[in-house]
């Protein structure tokens, strides 16, 4: 058992020295929590995913086709796609409505492209909404114009209307002097002309899609450096996340090394905090949504983070910070334990941890895989964890205890989670 302890150089917060200790999650022997059960091969790629509320149906983002895929997953071994959404962007992000009808998809439209003329930084991105009333043929039924690049979106209700929460980055777009993008931006002949990113706020009534609302949550310059965060003129926020019951929401801005915690439906911060050493890339609310953990960038080899607990306040908990990068956070309770799943693309692998006290996690498994992962999604209702990887494949994980015999030996927690034989294959490729 490790219980190695990280120390974070000497940080001023207010003016007072702080020392924040990182600890390692204690490995605990046992057999794995999560076993595979079965793979399913996409056609084109997926990323992000979402599901339905009775967790048989699931979405993925598909960059590579411009669309929507929408999978049956009540038999994993016999995944199918049902459907597929084309639309007129790339998407970035996808969420469901909490009652199921509606998918909303946040959409690159104008994407830059190195030795192309440079999209006008005001360029709209894309707000999709998509009737499922009939997942077998859902319906584009209205696209709104929101910020130049969306890169996450959440979901929530608010009585007759929905709430889409979505993070509006705007990375720095470099061009050179005839207003052509930029391979780099390590010359002095090429300027940055992107806007300050933001978090937008769409209200929509579904009955009257082309009467909307749009806000943004204050990310000014001036809330910024009240906050102590390194580059106040820009959020650059890059992820969102709800807690479970809707009542908050967070953005993580790792330019800045910090997380906002905000009220959703009135666009009030409750806490702006800022996460010393690290570059949080993706949040998560524990279950109870009293704890944000952020999977973070590793800004330097000697303070970075990979994964953090913080109190919705602000208060740092745990960290660990042994994993090369982690991109992904999900955290959710299966029976009366809290999981959280960290994703870590260089590192080829993906680790669980039993976070149900979250000053004293355990991990619980590892799981090295071929090729990176890249979006996960957990579904506590059927005890599954889905994790889409780099090369195209769903990979489908029961929670122990639940498992059927798998057809033939599946992956184990020290054993790459490459796709099988048995894999199911998209039909209609």
């Amino acid at each position: 058992m490790r219980n190695t302890l990280f120390t974070l150089a000497l940080l001023a917060a207010g003016g007072i020295a702080v020392w924040l200790v990182m600890t390692a999650a204690p490995d605990r022997p046992a057999t794995p929590e999560f076993e595979w059960v079965a793979a399913f091969t996409t056609d084109g790629g997926a990323e992000v995913l979402a599901a339905m509320p009775n967790e048989q149906v699931l979405l993925h983002t598909n960059r590579q086709r411009m669309a929507l895929d929408i999978i049956d997953i009540a038999d994993p071994s016999q995944a199918k796609r049902i459907s597929r959404m084309q639309l007129p962007g790339s998407p970035v992000g996808v969420a469901i409505s909490p009652d199921g009808r509606w998918a909303l998809a946040a959409l690159y439209l104008a994407r830059p492209e190195a030795g192309q003329q440079a999209p006008h930084p005001r360029t709209p991105g894309g707000l999709a909404i998509i009737d499922l009333a009939d997942p077998t043929a859902p319906q584009l039924t209205e696209i709104i114009g929101i910020g130049h690049q969306p890169s996450s979106i959440a979901v929530a209700s608010s009585g007759a209307e929905l709430v889409a929460i979505v993070a509006i980055v705007n990375a720095p777009l470099t061009v050179t002097a005839d207003n052509i993008v930029a391979a780099t931006a390590e010359t002095a002949e090429t300027a940055d002309i992107s806007q300050p990113g933001s978090v937008q706020v769409i209200s929509i009534n579904p009955a009257r899609q082309s009467n909307y609302r749009v806000g943004a949550l204050d990310l000014g310059a001036t809330r910024l450096t009240e906050a102590g965060l390194v580059h106040p003129a820009d959020a650059q926020p890059v992820f969102v996340a709800l807690s479970a019951d809707s009542s908050q929401a967070a953005a993580a801005l790792p330019a800045n090394q910090g997380i906002d915690v905000f009220e959703p439906y009135w666009l009030e911060t409750r806490r702006l905090f800022s996460t010393p050493g690290q570059q949080p890339l993706a949040v998560a609310f524990s279950n109870d949504s009293s704890i944000v953990y952020s999977a973070a960038e590793i800004s330097d080899a000697v303070s970075g983070y990979s994964l953090t607990a913080w109190t919705a306040e602000g208060e740092f908990v745990w960290g660990e910070r042994d994993l090369q990068t982690v991109n992904q956070i999900a955290v959710k309770k299966f029976g009366t334990t809290d999981f959280a799943f960290a994703l870590s693309q260089p590192g080829n692998q993906f680790r669980i941890y039993d976070v149900t006290m979250p000053a004293s996690p355990q991990r619980v498994q590892t799981v090295q895989t071929t090729v990176p992962p890249l979006g996960v999604l957990l579904l506590p209702g059927r005890n599954l964890a889905v994790i889409a990887d780099a090369g195209g494949m769903l990979n489908f994980y029961r929670h122990a205890g639940t498992a059927p015999a798998p057809p033939s030996p599946a992956p184990s927690a020290d054993e790459p989670a490459e796709p099988l034989p048995q894999a199911t294959e998209d039909p209609e490729k």
